[in-house]
């Protein structure tokens, strides 16, 4: 005891003297707890049976098992009777394990949040190793290989076949650069890897199912879930071999005996296990195609008679198409790491309430005594650098001022986005945490990428709440701005007719709309116009309104039907629109500027280039010098509206009363005076009247008739049909359209009436004037008297006539009187026509 004192520093020394001391007085040596994976456990067995160790411990319990039953009894509550205070583990915590906080050594338990200090005990490597004469050697030491992949040594230990081998969703294994010389004879061959290499089985050798070392190789090389058969993935095993072929040969001893065994009973390609690296060993060096694989330090032991092959970590390609670096196991390359493939650091996790009892231990491990001791287990020590450090880590019992991580999540699910959280801990240093924190309303995120930051919503859409995805699209009639929360109606006169518009379209001139929030803008109605855009509608001037909807200008007001527009007033504002004269027509726009441009390049009512003006009604009549002077024609159908100064026919003259020179009026129409046929007419009329007017004034005057009882009553009853009939002629006159057979009968009655039309008297004096016409008539009277004077003058020069001439004055007034009374009603009639006027319903002066 004292000679190991001796050599151990002196602080180390005190320190136990003090520890055991204490021991003692509080009643004996501490019990030291380890439980883990069994990887680890040889070297805590391995250090617990060093003197300078077990002296200063009552006892020790060790549980071999998995690293994960070494995290969670180290992790257990301090009170839990399953606790332990040193856990072994061969891979590092994951993250529903522990928590690795900023030291970089120092865990937090999840479920009991305890403190745990972790520490590496050594190095563990596998060396994939062949028999060093023979097919396997050869091929592997070839230029056209110098090595294997991890996709290539999986082709050679799995029992998948190639297609789910070459599975995209477990690994995706490229079989045509694993094995580019395959016969696809069925048979894992060496030739398969290469053409310079000979068509020899490849045979699989290693530790059975119960080592960690199979389980270690196994979870590197192939599918790791798929081996771990967890749920979910399908099996991926070792090709084992029969078992009872497995057993005879664990049987044989002999070199000879197994040699014979591989060549005459051996099945191609399966895997042979065994527990002892002894037998693995011999049966991999008697089998010239043979591959095995053991712990490097079981290699360094026995590295006479075996090839160790160099390894890629590449999973996907063969080793003539990697880009990785192909790198053999040693103790450089496994301390170092380049020799990562098939290497892996081993663990003691520490309580760290447990310092006190495991201190001791742990301190003699790191020795170089125990350091010694993981090489004769067959791992890698740790290196000089790295012992300094868990030395260190020892000395200080943990570290008690450890924090948590500032690790930056590699992803923010949708909705959420990377956010630094500045705080500072309990000892005074300033931290910062990293968290998914939702997107801010009006804003969102897509993806679980954690480096893109939540973004505006963009114009046209909004977020009411956190946390968003996707942002919606504001609906028809509203709007937004990026980053909105909510949407806005659009304002008066502006629509958004779409979703998701970032801006209400402004109203065109002659549009509008009535309300916020509008989808579409409306045109002005008729009678109101825009004046300018986002603007409401204006109405038009009373009387006046537009021709369509939508108008854009108050230029685009213009009279309502039923009224004209006079002309422009004064200071060259449109004056108002005045009521449609009676008798005329004013359609929509009505302009009497329109009437005399129309006038002017003599465009016909109703053409295409034609403008709206007044016009006039049929049975009415203007001129075109005051075409707003309005008459009613006597004769209807003689007017027929339209254009001021328009006649049917050829009819003339104001109210187109009269036919033009060299015609005459009949039946309404104007007639071709025939040449001589009125002076013919008038000769006859003259004879026939001079004729009759004689016979009255004989036959009025003859002192028989006048004595003849029947001849005055006679006179009497034709005196009172002539007056009947003059009655009639009168009703003829009035303004009535008359049908048949009424309108020939009061035609036949015109003479009666003095209308001297039935016999063409335009004809014969070739006048149409009405002054003239009326004269004419009003010497009927005296003209009648004349005559019936030149008759009795007549009969008075005839001898045998002239006792019936009646040649004097009481005759002559006898007879005039009688004529006077006979045609008194036309005569009165004709009188009165100097006083007819045309009715008119509106006069421009006076």
């Amino acid at each position: 005891m004292a000679g190991r004192m001796a050599g151990a520093p002196l602080d180390l020394f005190l320190r136990r003297v003090v520890v055991a001391c204490l021991v003692r007085l509080v009643g004996g040596l501490p019990t030291l707890r380890i439980a883990g994976t069994s990887t680890v456990l040889p070297i805590a067995e391995a250090w617990q049976h060093s003197t300078s160790v077990s002296s200063q411990y009552a006892s020790f319990l060790l549980e071999g098992g998995g690293s994960s039953f070494g995290a969670s009894r180290v992790c257990l509550p301090w009170t839990d009777p399953q606790r332990v205070d040193v856990g072994d583990m061969s891979r590092g915590f994951t993250s529903s394990e522990a928590v690795l906080l900023d030291d970089g050594y120092t865990y937090e338990c999840t479920q009991s949040g305890n403190r745990v200090t972790q520490l590496e005990v050594g190095v563990d490597g596998l060396a994939v190793v062949v028999a060093a004469l023979g097919a396997a050697h050869d091929c592997l030491t070839d230029p056209s290989m110098g090595g294997l992949t991890l996709a290539q040594l999986r082709w050679m230990f799995s029992d998948w076949n190639s297609s789910m081998l070459e599975s995209p969703e477990h690994g995706g294994v490229q079989l045509s650069s694993v094995a580019p010389n395959d016969d696809h004879d069925g048979i894992k061959e060496w030739s398969d890897l290469s053409a310079s290499c000979e068509e020899v089985p490849i045979n699989t050798y290693g530790p059975g199912d119960q080592s960690v070392t199979q389980s270690f190789f196994g979870e590197v090389v192939l599918c790791n879930d798929c081996f771990a058969k967890k749920a979910g993935f399908p099996a991926e095993n070792f090709p084992n071999c029969d078992q009872a072929l497995v057993r005879t040969l664990n049987n044989y001893t002999a070199a000879a005996d197994i040699e014979n065994f591989v060549v005459t009973q051996r099945p191609d390609n399966c895997y042979m296990p065994s527990a002892d690296d002894n037998k693995t060993l011999l049966w991999v060096m008697a089998d010239t195609g043979g591959i095995a694989y053991f712990s490097f330090s079981y290699h360094s032991q026995n590295m006479v008679g075996l090839t160790v092959t160099p390894i890629a970590d590449d999973v996907r390609r063969g080793v003539q198409e990697t880009t990785d670096a192909i790198v053999a196991p040693s103790l450089f390359s496994i301390t170092q790491g380049s020799y990562a493939v098939l290497r892996r650091p081993l663990y003691m996790i520490v309580d760290n309430r447990a310092w006190p009892q495991a201190k001791a231990f742990l301190e003699y491990g790191f020795t170089r005594a125990g350091q010694n001791q993981v090489r004769q287990v067959g791992f890698v020590a740790v290196n000089a650098r790295k012992l300094s450090k868990m030395q260190q880590r020892i000395s200080q019992q943990g570290n008690p001022n450890a924090e948590y991580v500032p690790s930056i999540p590699s992803s923010c699910w949708n909705g959420t986005e990377l956010h630094a959280v500045h705080y500072t801990n309990q000892f005074g240093t300033a931290k910062v945490n990293y968290t998914c924190r939702p997107c801010a309303k009006g804003s969102y995120k897509k993806g679980s990428d954690a480096v893109n930051s939540c973004k505006l919503c963009d114009a046209g859409s909004f977020a009411t709440a956190t946390g968003q995805l996707l942002c919606q699209l504001c609906p028809p009639g509203l709007f937004s701005s990026p980053g909105a929360t909510i949407c806005t109606e659009c304002p008066v006169n502006t629509a958004a007719p779409m979703p998701g518009q970032g801006l209400c379209e402004v109203c065109s001139i002659g549009l509008y709309t009535s309300q916020a929030g509008s989808t579409e803008c409306e045109r002005c109605p008729v009678g109101t116009y825009g004046s300018g855009h986002n603007t409401s509608c204006q109405q038009c001037p009373p009387t006046m309104t537009t021709a369509f909807q939508g108008a854009a200008s108050h230029h685009a007001c213009m009279c309502a039907s039923g009224f004209y527009l006079q002309g422009i007033a004064e200071m060259g504002v449109e004056a108002p629109c005045s009521s449609c004269p009676v008798g005329m027509s004013c359609a929509l726009g009505s302009d009497m500027a329109n009437y005399e441009a129309n006038s002017a390049l003599d465009i016909p009512p109703g053409a295409e280039n034609s403008q709206p003006h007044p016009l006039l009604l049929p049975g009415f009549y203007s001129t075109r010098e005051q075409p707003l002077s309005v008459f009613k024609c006597s004769v209807r159908s003689s007017c027929p509206g339209g254009i001021p100064g328009s006649c049917s026919g050829e009819l003339v003259g104001f109210a187109c009363h009269h036919c033009p020179q060299g015609h005459y009026k009949q039946g309404g129409k104007c007639v071709d005076c025939e040449s001589g046929a009125a002076m013919l007419q008038f000769t006859l009329l003259a004879f026939t009247s001079l004729l009759t007017l004689t016979l009255m004034h004989i036959m009025g005057n003859w002192p028989m008739a006048r004595g003849s009882k029947q001849v005055m009553i006679a006179a009497v009853w034709l005196g009172m049909a002539i007056t009947l009939l003059l009655t009639c002629a009168v009703y003829g006159t009035l303004d009535i359209v008359w049908v048949p057979p009424l309108s020939h009968f009061f035609h036949a009655l015109q003479f009666l009436s003095f209308d001297m039309n039935f016999m063409n008297m335009t004809c014969m004096i070739g006048s149409t004037s009405i002054v003239q016409m009326y004269i004419f008539k009003l010497l009927f009277f005296p003209t009648a008297c004349f005559m019936t004077c030149l008759g009795s003058m007549l009969c008075f020069a005839m001898p045998r006539c002239r006792r019936f001439a009646g040649l004097n004055w009481p005759a002559l007034q006898n007879s005039a009187g009688f004529l006077m009374s006979t045609i008194f009603v036309s005569i009165s009639l004709m009188s009165l026509q100097g006083f007819r006027c045309m009715q008119a319903f509106r006069w421009t002066g006076s």
